[in-house]
């Protein structure tokens, strides 16, 4: 968890830019926006065509959070090095941006990220008001256990949350309706998985995405 991530006046002036795009009605009471290639999880196929890049702001996001992963961080070692492992091979691929209104019972239910999909790191900036990102372990097949352990961590606006090593394959995240007071606008960045990035199309991804503008 990296807080204060960004200034007030940076933060502010991120929302400025996000809100220059429109929302589109999402899920569980959400409003959207996605810059990102099409994957259907089920067929594991891409679709490129309508991908023309990456807004600004997420190369910025991205290059800001390698600069501060290498400096001195608290933390056990081991966590730093895993840390540190998992952002090495992040390049942002894939932006999304979640708009989340307590009137509207906003949530984002119970899941994990794809791993056919996406890499290890899962970054997850917050904007606008606080709350809480809540963690389920994930139970192993055929084992069972009269208890569930969860775990919750609290994302101050202005926090940047990076999703990796067991929190990302072995558990499950969510944002639940009784966290989200007022509005909250989150910017999430994943990146291709190892599979897909040897692939013609997650190399023409990369290369859009490397653009770092979207493109008219």
């Amino acid at each position: 968890m990296f807080r204060d991530f960004m200034s007030p006046d940076e933060a502010e002036q991120l929302l400025q830019e996000v809100e220059k795009a429109g929302f589109t009605p999402a899920q569980s009471g959400k409003s959207k926006q996605l810059y990102g290639a099409k994957i259907n999880l089920n067929k594991q196929k891409i679709n490129t065509t309508r991908f023309r890049g990456l807004p600004d702001y997420a190369r910025q996001i991205e290059s800001r959070l390698h600069e501060l992963a290498g400096r001195d961080l608290p933390g056990h070692p081991k966590e730093i090095l895993a840390l540190r492992a998992a952002l090495e091979v992040f390049e942002t691929t894939d932006a999304f941006v979640l708009r989340y209104r307590e009137r509207d019972a906003s949530n984002l239910d119970f899941h994990r990220d794809d791993t056919f999909a996406y890499g290890e790191a899962i970054l997850d900036f917050s904007l606008e008001s606080d709350s809480v990102l809540t963690f389920l372990e994930r139970q192993m097949p055929g084992v069972r256990t009269s208890q569930t352990k969860c775990v919750r961590v609290p994302l101050p606006a202005r926090s940047l949350a990076v999703v990796y090593g067991r929190a990302r394959f072995s558990w499950d995240h969510a944002i639940l309706a009784y966290d989200i007071s007022g509005r909250r606008t989150s910017i999430t960045l994943r990146t291709l998985s190892e599979t897909l990035r040897s692939g013609d199309d997650g190399r023409r991804i990369l290369d859009i995405a490397r653009g770092n503008t979207i493109q008219g």
